[in-house]
């Protein structure tokens, strides 16, 4: 028989060990089914994953850096500001760790980036000073269309590309007709038709300088495409199309284009996840994708320059 003491005392135990348990929770841990955030980690432009993607739920006082540390071992200076390495791969030599939020590039440190819920986080590693993202990225793909909505433009107005466009744009549950604040603008058309519309960013520069990782050609018939050295990697013609991101202060724009209709239509139909997760920006041609800027070296664990 067990004595009153003894019951009283198990009681305690109990309730002690649950009181715990709920400050627990109150200190940073999420309720089961609550909101949770995505965490990719890669390397070279997206080419090469670093691990598998996380599925991180949101705590109280959840920060980006907070985020990638629950995942990986994550050296960091200046009060956690800056990160040195992730898994062992160490920045230097014109080659650190960068994140996006949603497909953003951050200006902010990851730790006073504070994550709500919903979100899709990427770490890359890659070189910064020879190439220009143009603040944005398509990897983050469905956010954030999701997140703020679009406001589509085509030319022509109608069309297979643009149905196309529409069609996978309602598949994510996106809204096409956003009248809120700062909707992404999503133009559609081939280069000739949408070069020089509000918004749309100059891709006759230089393909390094201009956060597309390619150019057209002046009559918009070619298009280059660039390594992540910022040279020249290939010359697309027929068929060719690109998709692509840019951002200048709180406006986002994404391009879905090409050097005629059939590349427009061709990267039309790579607005999905499959193609776009990860990715910078994709040019797509009769043959399939091509993730940009291209890979001109295979490095080394510590980031080190190895045999091209």
């Amino acid at each position: 028989m067990i004595s009153n003491d003894h019951q009283n005392r198990s009681l305690w135990v109990v309730l002690g060990a649950f009181l715990a348990a709920a400050a627990f929770v109150g200190c940073g841990q999420s309720e089961p089914g609550g909101p949770s955030t995505t965490l990719s980690i890669t390397r070279d432009f997206g080419t090469a994953a670093v691990g598998r993607q996380r599925i991180v739920p949101v705590t109280s006082g959840l920060t980006a850096m907070r985020q990638l540390q629950r995942t990986a071992k994550v050296d960091a200076t200046y009060g956690g500001r800056f990160v040195n390495s992730i898994d062992g791969v160490k920045g230097g030599g014109g080659r650190d760790w960068l994140f996006y939020v949603d497909g953003v590039e951050s200006e902010i440190a990851a730790n006073d980036w504070r994550l709500n819920g919903g979100e899709t986080v990427q770490w890359d590693f890659h070189a910064w000073q020879e190439v220009k993202t143009g603040g944005a990225i398509v990897g983050a793909f469905p956010q954030p269309l999701k997140a703020r909505g679009v406001k589509l433009n085509c030319v022509p107005a109608s069309g297979v590309p643009c149905d196309t466009v529409t069609g996978a744009l309602r598949a994510e549950q996106i809204n096409t007709d956003a009248s809120g604040a700062e909707p992404v603008t999503v133009h559609v058309g081939t280069w000739s038709e949408i070069n020089g519309n509000e918004g749309v960013p100059d891709l006759t520069e230089l393909a390094a300088d201009n956060g597309a990782f390619a150019s057209f050609s002046r009559d918009g018939k070619q298009l280059t495409i660039v390594d992540d050295r910022g040279g020249e990697a290939q010359t697309l013609e027929n068929s060719a199309g690109l998709i692509a991101a840019n951002r200048e202060g709180d406006r986002i724009v994404w391009l879905v284009t090409g050097v005629d209709e059939q590349g427009v239509l061709n990267a039309a139909s790579s607005l999905n996840t499959a193609a776009l997760t990860n990715r910078f920006a994709l040019a797509v041609t009769l043959q399939g994708p091509l993730s940009l800027p291209r890979p001109s070296r295979t490095d080394g664990q510590n980031g080190e320059d190895a045999t091209p």
